[in-house]
């Protein structure tokens, strides 16, 4: 489970695996739906990734006020594999958007989060040599993105502390 060699992944595999091991917390809560487009693969650890993951779609499960959608879609360009993951939960206020990677910092009420999942999940992507970023909208929901090199980036090779 937490191997520590890089192999080369495919993200909608992680994406699936990950889905899967969530079912039942997503599945009273949201719809899933799936946009998939051809991707490379990368080369990764794949269990840091399905981490990232899992904590994006936890997040986006606790969203909703009411049944929502949660929406994966994936692609490529520029030399980088990307996965979004939107949902149509409550959204961010603006001023808190800046501070979603932050350590500790939750937008949940005391006791229900403790701030870790998004500042974790930062510091994995940005140790693949990857980027993270979110868009939020109060009232109509939150997308992140996570964007990482395909096979033969220099990036690829990053030490992981």
């Amino acid at each position: 489970m937490g191997e520590a060699e890089w192999l080369e992944i495919d993200i909608h595999q992680c994406l699936e695996s990950t889905l899967n091991e969530l079912s039942h917390e997503i599945r009273p809560k949201a719809d899933v739906t799936k946009e998939y487009g051809e991707v490379p693969q990368i080369r990764r650890l794949p269990f840091q990734i399905n981490q990232v993951l899992l904590n994006l779609l936890m997040n986006a499960a606790h969203a909703f006020e009411q049944r929502g959608t949660i929406t994966t879609t994936t692609g490529h360009h520029a030399g980088m594999v990307w996965a979004r993951i939107a949902d149509t939960g409550c959204g961010i206020d603006p001023a808190h958007v800046k501070r979603i990677f932050d350590p500790f910092f939750t937008t949940r009420p005391v006791g229900a989060g403790t701030g870790l999942g998004l500042s974790t999940s930062y510091g994995i992507v940005q140790q693949h040599g990857g980027t993270i970023d979110a868009a939020s909208e109060v009232g109509v929901g939150t997308t992140i993105t996570v964007r990482l090199p395909v096979l033969g980036t220099d990036s690829a090779r990053v030490p992981i502390h």
